[in-house]
């Protein structure tokens, strides 16, 4: 989710050098979005460190990330009428793919733990086999590829690791808000009318 916002912020900037404006975000014949809100905001608190030291929380919190990511998947595809949306869904499904192959986590391999300075995590993540959404990534791990195997620049912003679905995930993302800025369309209509 961190990788989101620089793209929010550079899909208003193309939208306001394309002539667009905010107020058309507004405009947006998103269905559903309640629901979009409603994953992430459930994925944010079953990561927070008091949930995560719930009794129950370390068999609950696989099978929610599992359906959140589920919950995202059925909304986004209400709305793959907005174009945008086709994008932010090849992402998502490429996550939800690899987060599922992995008994609800991410995997990660050691080097990138290491390289984010979190090398102390290393000896909790084999014990407990998790740290927040992330599994250590090892010859068994499915399609580690697919998992959180990149690692942004200090220089762009700060270090973290990141997915090949979360960067097309956060492309659609930017697409979205660039084309819900600058598309013309009456108050209530869709992208397909």
């Amino acid at each position: 989710m961190f990788l989101l916002l620089p793209f929010i912020v550079l899909g208003i900037a193309v939208g306001l050098a394309r002539g667009g404006a905010l107020s058309k975000l507004a405009q947006m014949p998103l269905r559903y979005g309640w629901l979009i809100i409603l994953a992430f905001a459930l994925q944010v608190i079953i990561f927070l460190p008091w949930f995560e030291s719930l009794p129950f929380s370390a068999d609950a919190v696989p099978g929610l990330y599992m359906a959140t990511m589920l919950v995202l998947v059925v909304a986004i595809g209400l709305n793959l009428a907005i174009p945008a949306m086709r994008v932010v869904m090849l992402g998502l499904l490429l996550n939800s793919i690899v987060i599922v192959a992995n008994g609800g986590f991410q995997p990660v391999p050691v080097e990138v733990v290491t390289r984010l300075g979190k090398a102390d995590k290393i000896g909790g993540m084999r014990a407990t086999g998790h740290y927040s959404n992330w599994t250590l990534a090892t010859p068994d791990t499915r399609l580690t590829f697919l998992g959180d195997v990149l690692v942004i620049p200090t220089l762009v912003m700060r270090e973290n690791a990141f997915s090949v679905g979360d960067l097309i995930l956060s492309l659609g993302i930017l697409l979205l808000v660039e084309e819900g800025m600058v598309a013309s369309r009456p108050r209530g209509a869709t992208f397909d009318s």
